[in-house]
């Protein structure tokens, strides 16, 4: 296919021969077709440049092998899974509010609150001993005053002579009674029954003295009924 370049070359080579003999020599190049020169032109410029782009094109890089790190796997023993729910100590059940108990009767301190004549007439007789120490001799007076008139002893006993019972309750700093308890029995159901209603029925009772620190104050009231 390209048997014919050589021969334009070799044309070419008598062409400048002839050229550089004189001028005589000149036709022989002036007979050569201008295209061939203009092919031979482009042939040689490419051909230059097909050489210095190999000559400082960089080697071509040689993809380096890939690099093989050794790794050691290690498997782990598979950690049981904790019920915290099951671990857990399972809650107490809820124990029962211990029954209150008044203090013992040798902690209780009296208070020389005096009996009305009406109560006298009437053969009731109250007596007050408190938890603490207590001054305010006026209110334990409007205490006894207020549960006495609301108490209304029975007449029918079984058994002659002097019957009594002694409750123990816990007046709030506004008034309010809690915790009513018998602490000593009569004996007779009816007559411990006579002393809560009145104690229940003079609820609230007037509020504890300002100058008095404690929260609550601890009662034990005592009804006598002499038939």
């Amino acid at each position: 296919m390209w048997g014919w370049l050589p021969r334009l070359g070799k044309r070419i080579a008598r062409a400048s021969a002839d050229t550089r003999r004189g001028p005589g020599r000149r036709l022989v190049c002036e007979r050569l077709p201008l295209g061939a020169f203009v092919l031979v032109s482009l042939l040689g410029h490419m051909l230059v440049v097909a050489l210095g782009v190999r000559l400082v094109s960089p080697a071509r890089a040689t993809p380096a092998a890939p690099e093989f790190v050794a790794v050691d796997i290690v498997e782990l023993e598979p950690k049981a899974a904790t019920d915290r729910t099951r671990d857990a100590p399972s809650p107490k059940a809820a124990a029962p509010e211990p029954e209150w108990k008044p203090d013992r009767i040798e902690q209780a301190v009296p208070q020389p609150v005096q009996t009305t004549e009406s109560d006298i007439r009437d053969g009731k007789k109250s007596t007050v001993e408190l938890d603490t120490d207590f001054p305010f001799l006026y209110y334990l007076t409007m205490v006894r005053n207020k549960i006495s008139s609301n108490w209304l002893p029975p007449r029918a006993s079984s058994s002659a002579g002097t019957i009594r019972t002694k409750l123990h309750f816990v007046i709030q700093r506004g008034g309010q009674v809690t915790r009513v308890v018998v602490e000593e029995t009569s004996g007779v159901p009816f007559f411990d029954q006579s002393a809560l209603r009145a104690v229940y029925a003079s609820d609230p009772l007037p509020p504890l003295p300002e100058e008095f620190s404690d929260a609550e104050l601890g009662v034990h009231f005592s009804f006598e009924f002499l038939h």
